[in-house]
């Protein structure tokens, strides 16, 4: 690929475009919403866990409304590629394609592990 053409797959997408080591909120130094973040990153654990177990279960509706309630969740705390990622998922959802689904669900959790307070 010479230098001057755009990225046109998506792991040249993405080598592009890499996420920082750590994903801020926001609003984390807010002196009213930033205990709220901090509330929030606690509870994200679970959250992944809950789409990682819909996702290895095969349970595309429920994924599908995990994704959707998660990109809400973390547009409101400031987290806005988390947000982006899950809201990649969760249109992934309406297609058959696994290889994309598997891709946003990768993508969604490495954005999880790089949530810092």
């Amino acid at each position: 690929m010479p230098d001057g053409d755009p990225p046109t797959t998506k792991s040249e997408r993405e080598r592009a475009d890499p996420l920082p080591a750590q994903l801020r909120s926001l609003y984390a130094d807010h002196q009213l919403l930033g205990p709220l973040v901090v509330e929030y990153v606690a509870a994200l654990p679970e959250i992944l866990a809950q789409i990682t177990s819909a996702f290895e279960s095969n349970e595309f509706v429920e994924l599908k409304r995990l994704c959707h309630r998660l990109c809400g969740e973390a547009a409101t705390f400031g987290f806005e590629q988390l947000a982006l990622a899950a809201r990649r998922l969760e249109i992934a959802t309406a297609h058959s394609d696994l290889e994309d689904l598997r891709d946003a669900q990768s993508y969604l959790m490495d954005c999880g592990r790089r949530i810092a307070v």
